[in-house]
Formats: C-alpha cells, structure tokens, sequence
C-alpha cells in the first residue's frame, strides 16, 4: 500500500492483521479481503476494526462497532501483526513486533481525530503531546481536558461485541464501514414502466376509458451485475445482464386485449460508493424485446400478433443499498428506447419505469 513502482522485500515493510480489519492505512482503504500489506518503513496511522474468531466456548465472532486507531512506526524487513488485546468486555489493538518480538507501545484514539507526534528520539504519545501544546499556548486546563477527550475512542467503538446468527442474518455486528463491496450480485427487479403509441383504448359502461400503450407493462425480471472493478472502494465497473417478461393489459368483463413480451438485456454499470452501505447506480446498454405478440379475448378477440422489435437503449440510474449480509436492494429510474414492427409499420414503443430490485451480493 504505497505510491510508485514496487519495491524490493528489503525495502519494505509486512503489515497483517490477526482478530482484526484493516479499515484504514494513514489515507488509504484496503480491499475488505486483504490481510497483509506491504507499506514503507517509517510513520504509519494504522485504523483497524475487531473481526477475531468466537471466544472459548461460543459461536459468534467478537467484532466492534466502530474502529480504533494507534501510530507505530514500522521498519523495513520487519513483520508486524496488528491483534486485539482484551480486558474484560473491551478491546483495543496492539502491535506486535514479530522479528523484534516485541509489543510496540502505541496509544489508542478515535480515528476521527487520531494524529502521530514525533519527538526527537521518535514517535511520542499524542496525548500528552497534545495536553503539553495546548498548556504552553496558555490553555486552561478544561481546554485541554477538552481536547484530549476529543482524542479518546468512544466507549462503543472499544466494546467487544459477540455476533449472534441473528445478528448476522439482520446485517448487525459490523459498523457500516466494513460492508464490503460485491463483484458478483444476483437481483429480482420489479417496476412498471409506460409509453410509446396507443394501441388500444377500451371504454366502460360508465363511459370511463382506459389506454394500452406500446410501451406500458409491469416488469419481473432476473439479472446478474458482475463488477471486477472497485476504484478505491468508490467507483466500481462492471457488466451485467437481465431476462424476464413485461406484461400489460387492458379490457373490461367482456373482453381483454394483452400485450407480452420477454425483455433480454446487456448493460454496462458504474456503482458510485456514497458510504459504505449507499450506493449510486447507474446502467445504460441494449435491450431486445422477445417473442412479443398482442392478443385479445372476449368482443376484443384477436388472434396472436406478434411483434418484431428492434434491438433498443436501455438507461437506468437511482440509489443501492447494501445491508451488510449479502442481501441488498435499489430503486431506479428506467428509460427504454425501443420500436416494435408488423406488417412493416413501425411502432414506437419508448417507455420510462421505475424498478424495485433484490439482491443477493457475492462479495470479493
């Protein structure tokens, strides 16, 4: 985790994580999947969150709802762990030398506010740094009291938390900050959309009429969003593909006429991270509607006319959110732009919906 070219083994660092997550290396985020990270020697901010195997004799993993922070400056060819240290229902990170075989002496901070001190013989304690800067400035001392408290990590981010498979199941245990992001999601899409030209306008007793348009249906579909790519945990890019069937109707007790038709869909997505949990979505590609065909029944019986339609634009953009269990679900806008034929008439049938989807997240 370091800018340029890569370096040799002797100039470099191995950091790993033990009972914990790395959330955060000085300004940069690692894939939630990594455990060991090569860094450069000298002065680190290392932020990392609890994710340690059950305690003795129970079943869910001890993790934290928040994270913690400590400096520790790192040398080359030396292979540091980063562990959690236990005191009763508490927690806080400690790292362990392990060529030196030595605990590192760090003090934990709230990663909001955490920073490194460096004094003359090395990193100093930024508590007492900070308390000591503060004092000669001529601060009172409720200033300072004030400021270091800042420091301090709140006293839920050092609680240990047990999961329970409830808690897993309901996305609880882990701060949002550690929902990883998928490369692989498995979603059911259900929205209507409506548009295009009117085919058929259907008057009732009450002289009320209702309109079957070209472009009108409800929509139930599935699809896959394979996304290989993630920019720093924020931009993400991938591809993805759906299948399933639009249907709409229109008619009174006397007669219906349908229209039906199975949408096949290629798009290219871009996923935005706004958080780690919220997510904006955007896909554009094209789409083919098949096997569509018009009928009717009743005093509006017809027989089956099917349609041909051209391969069409499909754009979708709205918001994603992940739970943090691998299920997750979004809301779009979906604009299609698409013509169908018979008998050599075109037939313009673009439409504007909107799409609930479900989804199951395989994460990387």
């Amino acid at each position: 985790m370091y800018d340029g070219p890569e370096r040799h083994p002797s100039e470099v660092a191995t950091l790993s994580t033990h009972g914990t997550r790395l959330v955060q290396l000085d300004s940069r985020s690692p894939s939630v999947d990594d455990r060991v990270f090569r860094i450069l020697p000298g002065q680190h901010l290392i932020t990392v969150a609890l994710d340690d195997e059950p305690p003795a004799g129970g079943r869910g993993r001890r993790t934290s709802q928040g994270a913690l922070a400590v400096c520790a400056e790192v040398k080359a060819m030396h292979l540091y762990r980063v562990r959690p240290a236990y005191d009763g229902d508490r927690w806080g990170p400690e790292i362990f030398d392990e060529t030196a075989g030595a605990v590192i002496p760090a003090s934990v901070q709230k990663p909001e506010n955490a920073h490194c001190v460096t004094g003359p013989s090395g990193l100093v304690d930024p508590f007492t740094a900070t308390a000591a800067t503060l004092e000669r400035s001529g601060a009172s001392s409720a200033q300072i009291e004030a400021a270091v408290a800042q420091m301090r990590p709140d006293p839920g981010a050092t609680r240990v938390h047990v999961q329970s498979d409830a808690d897993i199941r309901a996305g609880r245990g882990f701060d949002e900050t550690y929902v990883p992001r998928s490369t692989l999601d498995l979603h059911m899409d259900l929205g209507y959309a409506g548009g295009g030209r009117d085919l058929v306008t259907a008057t009732f007793a009450n002289g009320e009429e209702s309109t079957l348009s070209s472009g009108d249906g409800l929509i139930l579909a599935l699809g896959a969003d394979f996304t290989p790519i993630w920019i720093g945990d924020v931009l993400g890019l991938g591809a993805g593909a759906t299948f399933g069937l639009k249907y709409a109707e229109v008619g009174a007790s006397n007669g219906r006429v349908s229209l039906l038709r199975f949408p096949l869909a290629a798009t290219m997505n871009v996923f935005v991270g706004v958080s780690r949990r919220w997510l904006l979505l955007f896909r554009a590609g094209v789409v083919e509607d098949t096997n569509a065909r018009l009928t009717g029944n009743g005093v509006a019986n017809l027989p089956d006319i099917p349609l041909s339609s051209s391969l069409g634009f499909i754009g979708e953009a709205g918001v994603a959110f992940a739970r943090g269990d691998h299920l997750g679900m979004s809301l779009t806008m979906r604009i299609t732009a698409i013509d169908y034929s018979y008998g050599g008439e075109t037939i313009p049938a673009a439409n504007i919906g909107v799409v609930m989807s479900l989804y199951y997240n395989h994460w990387r």
